[in-house]
């Protein structure tokens, strides 16, 4: 049989399209990494802008030596700048930082050439052990010297 109208019919079959998916995902992509991207410049800007110190470690080169009286140890200054020592610099016995109450420094400022004592009795049970100190300097939280002392005794 022909048709009537000299047409031919043909059945196309539709093909499913996915044209739609590939555009969303994109978009979803971009505000996700847009989003992401906001979170970890803020992180930086504002949590890690108030952790940085006042500025960088002095440039110094120190010494420490056993303590002579109860409680004691020295400090030399080879080179560097001057450290405001009270108000700059915290004492590490151990590992563990020292109150600043339980720290008498002899001298207030420290100079190339010069020394000082420092007395970390108050902190208690440290006369006469040997241990290691480390000096930290507050402004920048650097570790600007460090050394195995014997803390001074009187017995």
């Amino acid at each position: 049989m022909k048709p009537t109208n000299n047409r031919q019919y043909r059945v196309v079959k539709q093909k499913k399209q996915y044209r739609a998916v590939s555009p969303v995902i994109g978009v979803i992509l971009m505000v996700a990494i847009t989003v992401i991207l906001a979170a970890v410049i803020g992180v930086f800007v504002m949590g890690m802008g108030a952790q940085l110190g006042d500025g960088s470690a002095p440039t110094v080169t120190l010494s420490l030596d056993d303590g002579e009286n109860d409680g004691e140890f020295e400090i030399r200054h080879q080179s560097g700048e001057v450290l405001a020592l009270s108000e700059e610099v915290s004492v590490v016995w151990e590992g563990t930082s020292i109150d600043s109450n339980d720290v008498m420094w002899a001298d207030d400022e420290l100079a190339a050439g010069e020394r000082t004592t420092v007395n970390i009795s108050d902190h208690g049970g440290v006369a006469g052990e040997t241990g290691e100190i480390r000096l930290r300097h507050d402004p920048s939280a650097s570790i600007i010297a460090s050394g195995e002392v014997e803390i001074g005794s009187d017995n």
